[in-house]
């Protein structure tokens, strides 16, 4: 089918990515994949607070590349959002503003450039080496399922669906293993804490990390006033200026 060669697409596209995100030193399970994209793909990635409903959108031009994502108390579905968005600016999918209401939803999958970013998504941030290092000879328990999900920072349906379509374990183990939640895995690997400060990072503003260098950069060139900035990191541009002009930032008590 259309979308089986599309989703082939994405398959050999996270497999460019990943020896990209390799050569620079990387590895895509590193706590931030914002911080990733921006550092390994150029990619502006800003966490906002969106109407709800929304995942998040990427936006392409000729002079930068935007991801957007919805601020979230489920982590590892903005991590593929992240993922999903990074797909459709590597594609170079619309050439303008691409709007995902719910990177989830089936219908929406159908669309040949939604097939090719899902598939990216899943084959990026589940590489198939480590899955098939995981599981070995002698497959893999559920223990060992709940600490991959924790090291790859994947939900436990996502990871139990892309080892079954790797043939790596069968349909009743997957539909086992779907029914574990991300807390729980989480609870099983002695990682509660680890997780909730993942969960509280994920419900987070992040500015554009490129955008707000690029506007310090500009300032202190003297292209620019520090407004631009300040707005970036939506803080007061007086109060910002204080901060900067003391040494350090730090007032001096006396």
């Amino acid at each position: 089918s259309d979308n089986g060669n599309y989703s082939e697409q994405g398959r050999l596209l996270a497999a460019d990515a990943l020896a990209r995100v390799q050569e620079a030193g990387r590895w895509v399970a590193e706590t931030s994949l914002p911080q990733l994209a921006e550092d390994v793909f150029g990619a502006d990635v800003a966490v906002i607070a969106l109407d709800e409903g929304f995942d998040g959108l990427s936006a392409c031009s000729a002079e930068a590349r935007l991801i957007v994502l919805a601020t979230s108390t489920v982590p590892w579905r903005q991590r593929y959002t992240c993922a999903h968005e990074l797909a459709h600016l590597l594609s170079a999918d619309d050439q303008g503003v691409h709007l995902d209401r719910d990177v989830f939803d089936r219908s929406q999958a159908k669309a040949p450039s939604e097939a090719r970013a899902n598939a990216f998504a899943a084959a990026f941030l589940m590489p198939e080496k480590p899955l098939r290092d995981a599981v070995g000879r002698d497959g893999l328990t559920e223990a060992a399922f709940a600490a991959l999900a924790c090291d790859l920072k994947v939900s436990p349906s996502a990871l139990a669906i892309r080892l079954s379509q790797l043939r790596l374990i069968d349909a009743g183990t997957c539909d086992r293993y779907k029914q574990l939640t991300g807390a729980k895995t989480a609870t099983m690997t002695g990682r509660g804490d680890e997780f909730a400060r993942w969960v509280a990072e994920a419900n987070t503003l992040r500015p554009p990390g490129l955008l707000v260098r690029d506007a310090y950069a500009a300032y202190e060139s003297g292209a620019t006033t520090l407004r631009p900035y300040a707005s970036l990191l939506g803080v007061d541009v007086d109060e910002l200026r204080q901060a900067l002009e003391s040494e350090d930032g730090i007032q001096d008590p006396l």
